[in-house]
């Protein structure tokens, strides 16, 4: 039975809503990394990620050829894990209700996204399309030349050409592959491989993050992370 891990986040945040929509808003938490993992802010060189690792709207995240990384977004806990060799830049913005209008481009590489209960919204841009996300579970994976598959889980994903703006719907037990000549194909899940993602065993974890508002007030944000198993 695959472990499946359920993040709940209780923020408690009081914040004047200003300037939300800063480059730098604080988007998600590292929950999870194994080997070489980096992420870097604008201007500035690679880091290590480690658990509780704040991820700013604008970063970049690298994984090496062991490397690992899961991270909870900070509006909904809805999860993107990375796997190895991936190149990722993440960036959002947050609305009126504190929603995240996230967006993900991932340049090459794999990622599995569950976003079951998102709020706001979700898109995933690739060399060659972008995946619109419907509240569900599903893998991305671009490889160097550009080719984007789709394997959806649960839910629906809605898979976009850049190119010629054609768009395909891939539900769930079925992928979507875009060729860099524009080209969509679709087909049962089985008849694909679907890459797997190594279970964590961290227990129950609690972050505590400091901010500073526009007046200058100390906030913080308390998230709880459990994990559990089915």
């Amino acid at each position: 039975m695959k472990r499946i891990i359920y993040i709940s986040l209780f923020i408690f945040l009081i914040l004047s809503v200003g300037n939300l929509y800063s480059q730098e808003t604080e988007i998600a938490i590292t929950i999870h990394t194994e080997g070489l993992s980096e992420f870097r802010r604008t201007g500035l060189d690679w880091s290590g990620m480690q658990f509780g690792t704040v991820i700013n709207g604008g970063d970049g995240i690298r994984t090496g050829a062991n490397g690992f990384a899961a991270l909870a977004f900070t509006d909904d806990g809805s999860q993107l894990r990375i796997r190895p060799n991936c190149q990722v830049t993440m960036s959002a913005t947050r609305d009126e209700e504190e929603s995240l209008d996230k967006r993900i481009i991932l340049y090459v590489g794999e990622v599995l996204i569950n976003a079951q209960a998102m709020k706001g919204s979700m898109v995933i841009n690739s060399p060659t399309g972008v995946a619109t996300v419907k509240g569900t579970v599903f893998w991305v994976l671009v490889t160097e030349e550009g080719t984007t598959q789709i394997i959806t889980i649960e839910g629906i994903v809605e898979l976009l050409n850049r190119a010629t703006g054609e768009t395909v719907d891939v539900p769930a037990g079925s992928y979507g592959i875009l060729e860099t000549d524009g080209s969509i194909e679709t087909g049962d899940i089985e008849d694909t491989n679907i890459p797997e993602y190594p279970d964590e065993e961290e227990n129950i974890q609690t972050i505590e993050l400091d901010f500073m508002d526009e007046e200058g007030n100390n906030r913080s944000v308390i998230i709880e992370l459990e994990n559990e198993t089915e």
